[in-house]
């Protein structure tokens, strides 16, 4: 009467992207990814805008500040 454990399903990453996001307009990077399924569909995807902070910002530390957005599509 143990649990039984549900097959994983696999999921293959075909988009893997990161752009440089122009100091003017705040810096950092935008990271984007995209998996697919076997049937070649896209069922998972998330994007993050990373800001590096500096000595000279306004929180006066170093570290990494992130603004993530994730999302699993619903396949029918």
């Amino acid at each position: 009467m143990g649990r039984e454990k549900k097959a994983k399903t696999k999921f293959k990453k075909v988009v893997s992207e990161q752009f440089p996001v122009n100091p003017k307009r705040g810096g950092g990077i935008l990271k984007i990814e995209a998996w697919e399924n076997e049937k070649g569909e896209i069922v998972k995807y998330g994007i993050a805008y990373i800001l590096e902070f500096s000595k000279n910002s306004w929180s006066e530390k170093q570290g990494l500040g992130m603004i993530f957005a994730a999302g699993i599509l619903k396949v029918v």
